[in-house]
């Protein structure tokens, strides 16, 4: 499968500033990619390069849930940008209450 490498380099610079931050100090993103069959949308099915990361926790500091961001790149021929979606997913406790 053939990949843009701009959109596989916008993908990435994306995904390290929406999971880690401007100032990453350092921490790296682990991402999970898989090759996978998708609709993008038009009713065929097509290859597609997908990439998963989640947030890293900050040491020391306590979380009240996690961010994942999953992006799926498309063969170059196709001429299909690629798809995100980012999760947020937390807890929801009595401190939270009006």
């Amino acid at each position: 499968m053939k990949v843009s490498l701009r959109q596989l380099e916008l993908v990435l610079s994306k995904m390290k500033y929406q999971l880690l931050g401007y100032s990453n100090e350092g921490k790296d993103l682990v991402l999970d990619i898989s090759i996978t069959q998708e609709d993008p949308g038009n009713g065929v099915m097509t290859d597609c390069v997908t990439l998963k990361g989640v947030k890293p926790s900050v040491d020391g500091e306590e979380t009240n849930g996690e961010t994942r961001m999953e992006v799926e790149v498309y063969p170059e021929q196709d001429k299909i940008e690629p798809r995100a979606s980012k999760i947020e997913s937390f807890k929801v406790t009595d401190k939270n209450r009006f």
